[in-house]
């Protein structure tokens, strides 16, 4: 399977976020590295489409910490398997 988002959609995505002003920054702290999350996003949807018993996968939380360190808890559903 191919990965069929690109970097472009990711980052249009996270505009799009109720949160997504906290990325430039909150309360005096400075803002996200929207590219490292945007990179991040890529990877995980690569690995998501490489495997092929994955239908949704929840990212909750994500943390994006200094020097584009980006860190996130993800769950994964698999698809159900067929009964005999």
């Amino acid at each position: 399977m191919r990965l069929i988002v690109c970097a472009r959609q990711l980052q249009a995505g996270l505009e799009r976020l109720r949160i997504s002003r906290l990325f430039d920054g909150y309360r005096g702290r400075p803002g996200a590295d929207r590219a490292a999350i945007v990179e991040t996003l890529e990877e995980l949807a690569s690995n998501v489409c490489a495997s092929d018993g994955i239908t949704k996968v929840e990212i909750n939380p994500l943390f994006v910490l200094q020097d584009s360190d980006v860190q996130m808890r993800v769950t994964k559903t698999p698809k159900p398997t067929a009964s005999a």
